[in-house]
């Protein structure tokens, strides 16, 4: 027998056992079908925090940044917020026109910047023009 009708008839035999085993009456899926056990708060694991419950303290004074770091300058004044602003928020205060900013995270309407004072804070964005790099 040549190489090409072994393969050949190899192939049927294989196609054969396959179809044969199909047929073994069986509908159920091959193994375990038992559903696994539910994962209940009583059965995670707990979470272990670092500082569990306590707020890390801020510095009593603001670092204030290199003013070479400087990216915006105010155009007018603009109130500011700890965290990004909903609908009724209110502000802590004003920045005042002038005022150099590093933009740390740029938004349409707010971006949240360090101000040359130390402060990071959310202002609107529509009060930011970019200082022109020196020649």
């Amino acid at each position: 027998m040549n190489c090409a009708k072994a393969l050949t008839l190899a192939s049927f035999v294989t196609v054969g056992v396959v179809l044969a085993g199909c047929k073994s009456g069986s509908t159920a899926p091959a193994g375990d079908t038992t559903p696994p056990a539910a994962v209940t708060p009583a059965t995670q694991p707990s979470m272990v925090m670092p500082n569990q419950g306590k707020m890390p303290t801020p510095p009593a004074t603001l670092e204030k940044p290199a003013a070479s770091s400087m990216t915006h300058m105010l155009t007018k004044d603009e109130p500011y917020y700890s965290s990004m602003p909903g609908t009724d928020a209110k502000s802590l205060g004003m920045v005042k026109s002038g005022t150099k900013c590093l933009v740390m995270i740029p938004g349409d309407t707010y971006s949240k910047v360090l101000t040359e004072d130390g402060a990071t804070v959310y202002i609107g964005t529509d009060g930011l023009e970019p200082i022109p790099a020196k020649k």
